[in-house]
């Protein structure tokens, strides 16, 4: 009886990592919204590049570096907390099973690449 309830209480407490998928969902989402910032930015950048003070770029530029910077800790934050604490990710396998779906080579044999 007291090894039933344990193994329970275990298993609900493992089951639970999936309530922090929707966190990871939503900073994944937050990405686009950075990205949005960015753009809004960068653009509005443009043509007061050429005519304004030295100063004034540097400080955009470091702002578009910031936006940037929160980005690739937003992702880091994601994958690493995704792997983790849910689920690895499972993208390996797929090339194992068919060496030819890779990114890397466009699925070129070695006689392809001496052509």
């Amino acid at each position: 009886m007291k090894k039933t309830i344990e193994r329970n209480l275990e298993s609900g407490i493992f089951a639970s990592r999936w309530l922090l998928a929707p966190f990871y969902a939503g900073l994944s989402i937050s990405l686009l919204l950075l990205l949005a910032t960015f753009l809004r930015e960068f653009l509005e950048f443009i043509p007061e590049a050429l005519h304004s003070s030295p100063s004034y770029v540097i400080v955009t530029v470091l702002s578009l570096v910031d936006i940037v910077m929160v980005a690739n800790l937003v992702l880091l934050i994601v994958f690493a907390g995704y792997e983790i604490f849910i689920s690895k990710i499972d993208t390996i396998p797929r090339l194992i099973e068919n060496p030819k779906d890779s990114a890397c080579d466009g699925g070129r044999t070695g006689s392809q690449y001496a052509a």
